[in-house]
């Protein structure tokens, strides 16, 4: 007997008020199958953002559990960038009791996904039992039954195999979470409110408000909260009894409207007050502009759409960097369709919220819920994670059509049961298949190249972990496959550092010949001239210690001439430009040239960014190892602002050097 066919024995009696126990029945039942699905993913290893986000940040390392270390972790001033604390804090903690062991990382991952799927089943039963209630339709579907296979559905969706293993996705784990957290207790506000319940409503507004900014602090999409809040509003939430007057909650609508359909603009616009020029320079490192990206996501958020309701398992993979932009609406074809598309739901939404309220919810729910990733700010153009919550949209009015049919006599339920079977087949099946991609690197880079082999990031990822197969097993065949995959990365793409230096290691550490290709002059061409997407220090680090370990092949005048390259480049983003002065600094002195020369690089970096903090920790750490005693004190007292200076374990240390230099120096 299917699943669905017990849950509907189970939790849809003949009296439509379920029992205490049927309810807290399916509560291990949701969770269990939330996280056994993704056991398959356990081994796997740390991938793509997680290695810059987690196994390179030594910030997320504590010693110990104090406060310092804990406030470092949560608010890294070195970055020089927009964090989100609490997430930082749980990878910290996951660092601090199992080390960087990604097994213990993906298990938090799937617990988080199982408390999830938990917090969906209630905030669905809470929010269609409050339509139910008011609904002037006869013959619902009962919200347990609806609430149950939304939540099994949404737990075992596939678009979400992208999501949940993927260790740095915790942020949006947990910012999901805590939004869905914020919803139920806005639902139990709400209902307070209408009963004039002041101190029941207080205590759940706090509880709102709490979940929201905890939220933010995991990442910036829980400032979709009021986009969802409206979406419940003008439609599941609007339905009053016969002959009842509108309620008063209809101002909600009315006064979070605004703010919720500025979000888009409103998002992007804090962020240029707060760093200005970051929109322009966060455009100029992509291949494509502000209308190029909203075309193309009109596309994005169709094929996400199709998935959510149907997914094929060819199109959920990870790596989408060979996507066609829409550079109009016929370039390609499908821009205007996907416009039309979306156009028409839109429409549908709006002109059916009081006669499909089920559907309009779940439309409205959906595209709001890719308002902030999915227009103009600019991050990449595809990342299936950002599904996460807005899928719930969809789902809902799958499981609202099948709880239906499912409480209907003869052939409807019959139609009921099958329908639901194969879903959840399907729906398992396929997540079955790519968690256990997940579980292996190897697998997971062949899995992406079959995907997409004209993939600059697929064949790239590809060659690393046939090298780290020959690392283990020493077969040369290996590592002809590692050249191999190398080079053609670098063939799609001329400008990319990594499988340069992917190339220059393999010609340099193992002899391996590329005929007439020269990894090296590609690079510091790259460096010198190539668009500020290509040109960054990121792989300057490595070739430091490469030349170290082979001068003979690759000496230091060689790195120098990098460093001159990336400095010399004029689309280098200043940030870069300022990382790559440090790191030179580090470099010279590391290789026996006078401290003088790197003081002055890392006083060049301060004077080009100021307000980097990274920059001035470095030169107060560089002031204090040269004696410049004097000049050390005055930065520490006057560079640093105070509320600085309690969150960084870097400063405290630099100041105790000082203190113990001014102490034993004449």
């Amino acid at each position: 007997m299917p699943l669905f066919s017990l849950l509907h024995r189970t939790i849809a009696p003949k009296s439509s008020m379920p029992s205490p126990r049927q309810r807290w029945l399916l509560i291990p039942i949701v969770f269990l199958l939330a996280t056994l699905l993704y056991i398959p993913s356990i081994g796997g290893d740390f991938f793509f953002d997680d290695v810059v986000n987690i196994v390179d940040e030594e910030t997320l390392r504590v010693p110990d559990l104090s406060p310092r270390y804990l406030l470092e972790a949560a608010f890294p001033l070195e970055l020089d960038a927009d964090i989100r604390p609490l997430s930082r804090l749980s990878f910290a903690l996951n660092w601090y009791v199992s080390g960087m062991n990604p097994a213990a990382f993906k298990l938090v991952n799937l617990g988080l996904h199982g408390l999830n799927t938990v917090l969906v089943f209630f905030f669905i039963e809470s929010l269609l039992g409050r339509y139910r209630n008011n609904s002037p339709f006869a013959h619902l579907p009962s919200p347990l039954l609806v609430a149950a296979i939304a939540a099994l559905l949404w737990a075992a969706s596939p678009v979400h195999a992208n999501t949940v293993p993927y260790i740095v996705q915790r942020m949006t784990l947990l910012s999901a979470s805590f939004t869905l957290i914020a919803l139920i207790a806005y639902l139990r506000l709400r209902l307070a409110a209408l009963n004039a319940h002041r101190w029941s409503a207080l205590g759940w507004a706090s509880l709102t408000l709490a979940a929201a900014v905890l939220g933010l602090l995991s990442k910036e999409t829980a400032t979709l909260l009021p986009v969802y809040v409206l979406v419940m509003e003008a439609t599941l939430l609007a339905a009053v009894p016969p002959g009842a007057a509108p309620s008063r909650t209809s101002r909600i609508t009315r006064w979070m409207a605004p703010a919720a359909l500025l979000l888009p603009v409103m998002a992007p616009a804090i962020l240029e007050v707060m760093h200005p020029g970051w929109l322009e320079n966060t455009y100029s490192q992509r291949n494509f502009g502000l209308l190029e990206r909203l075309m193309t996501e009109s596309r994005v958020v169709a094929m996400y759409l199709a998935n959510v309701l149907m997914p094929r398992l060819g199109q959920i993979h990870f790596y989408y960097d060979n996507l066609p932009i829409s550079h109009g609406l016929l370039s390609p074809p499908t821009t205007l369709l996907s416009l039309t598309l979306i156009a028409g739901l839109v429409a549908v939404a709006l002109l059916g919220r009081r006669r499909w309220p089920v559907l309009s919810f779940a439309i409205l729910w959906f595209l709001g819920g890719h308002m902030l990733e999915g227009t103009i700010v600019p991050l990449e153009l595809v990342f299936w994670h950002r599904n996460y919550l807005p899928s719930l949209g969809p789902l809902i009015l799958v499981a609202w059509g099948l709880a239906w049919l499912l409480t209907q006599p003869g052939t409807h339920r019959r139609i009921g049961y099958l329908l639901t079977a194969l879903l959840g087949l399907v729906f398992t099946g396929q997540t079955l298949i790519l968690a256990y991609t997940w579980g292996s690197p190897l697998r997971m880079a062949f899995a992406e190249y079959q995907a997409d082999p004209a993939s600059v990031r697929a064949n790239y990822q590809y060659g690393r972990q046939s090298f780290a197969v020959y690392e283990t097993t020493h077969d040369r065949h290996y590592l002809d496959e590692t050249a191999r995959f190398f080079a053609r990365a670098a063939e799609l793409d001329p400008h990319n550092l990594l499988a340069l230096y992917g190339m220059l290691k393999l010609q340099i550490s193992y002899d391996h010949d590329y005929g007439a290709a020269d990894p090296y002059r590609q690079m510091l061409e790259t460096l010198r001239s190539a668009p500020a997407r290509a040109a960054n220090s990121a792989p300057m680090n490595y070739i430091g210690a490469l030349a170290r370990e082979h001068p003979d092949k690759l000496d230091l005048f060689d790195v120098l001439a990098l460093y001159d390259a990336i400095n010399a480049n004029p689309l280098t983003p200043r940030r870069e430009k300022t990382k790559a002065l440090i790191s030179r600094a580090y470099f010279l002195t590391a290789n026996g040239f006078p401290l003088s020369q790197g003081l002055d690089l890392l006083r060049e970096a301060h004077c080009r960014a100021p307000d980097s903090f990274y920059a001035r920790i470095k030169l107060l750490e560089g002031l204090v190892a040269s004696g410049n005693l004097e000049e050390a004190e005055t930065l520490l007292r006057t560079g640093f602002k105070p509320w600085e200076r309690p969150l960084s374990t870097s400063y405290a240390y630099a100041a105790q050097l000082l203190r113990q230099r001014q102490r034993t120096d004449p």
